[in-house]
């Protein structure tokens, strides 16, 4: 069942996919949750500009934290995955619109720690 994004989410889509480094990061995101770090070294993209993108989708509610990884070491890190699966765009006489093909993904906060 397809579902009408609201104009402000349309347009925040928009603004990421015409964003080179924020549509890397999403489709990194697709299939699996990954740190930061993680997206980083599958895309090329540095390290900084990473955390900073990665903090513009999250703050736009295109990227969600999965879980939190917690290490023996006690070092935590978070895990990002988007919060769509897909997306229709569509560009007519009544402007922008998007639509999402899923059901809505709401990722749940899960605490993981590894051994």
């Amino acid at each position: 069942m397809m579902k009408k994004l609201e104009p402000g989410v349309a347009e925040a889509v928009a603004r990421a996919i015409s964003d080179e480094t924020e549509r890397k990061i999403l489709v990194s995101t697709a299939g699996k949750a990954k740190s930061i770090e993680e997206i980083s070294v599958e895309t090329k993209i540095p390290l900084a500009t990473c955390y900073r993108k990665v903090h513009t989708l999250t703050s736009l509610g295109l990227l969600a934290v999965e879980k939190i990884v917690v290490t023996d070491a006690g070092k935590k890190f978070e895990k990002f995955s988007r919060t769509f699966r897909h997306l229709r765009i569509s560009l007519d006489k009544e402007g922008l619109s998007v639509w999402d093909d899923d059901p809505p993904m709401v990722p749940l906060l899960a605490l993981e720690v590894t051994h």
